[in-house]
């Protein structure tokens, strides 16, 4: 099973104003890890030097370390699609083909010609329903393969 990570930002605001942060890549988004509460102490001893209010931004989870939906993703925040099974390996394969038909959808439907470049920009759009179409018919056989 994936381990979840959660990326968290304590910010302290004096005034409205942010005057401090630390940032926590923590392995999980529970506000009990020991990471954490050192993370808390701190910025609570922060607080106190400066002066202010705590505040908790909880950006989200970070990739998997084999995230194959970087389209959506940007590489950097996961989307909880769960094509890499992270949340539930029963059901990755289903999660990959939907994923890889929408993006087959939304770069079939692509219509942004730019005068000059619409030969290349149509090859792209070819080259990458023909590559999205062998991702899909690869998570079908798996899909099958795993029952």
């Amino acid at each position: 099973m994936q381990e979840n990570r959660c990326l968290i930002i304590k910010c302290i605001f004096n005034a409205g104003f942010p005057v401090g942060y630390c940032q926590v890549n923590a392995k999980e988004c529970k506000l009990r890890d020991e990471g954490f509460r050192n993370l808390e102490k701190a910025m609570k001893e922060q607080k106190n030097k400066q002066g202010g209010q705590i505040m908790t931004i909880h950006i989200d989870f970070s990739i998997s370390d084999d995230c194959i939906n970087i389209q959506d993703s940007y590489g950097e925040i996961c989307v909880k699609c769960n094509c890499c099974g992270r949340f539930d390996e029963k059901t990755k394969y289903e999660a990959r083909i939907k994923t890889y038909k929408r993006q087959l959808e939304e770069s079939n439907s692509f219509d942004g010609w730019w005068e000059g470049a619409e030969e290349l920009q149509r090859a792209n759009v070819k080259a990458n329903a023909e590559y999205l179409g062998e991702l899909i018919a690869e998570a079908e056989k798996e899909m099958v393969e795993q029952g």
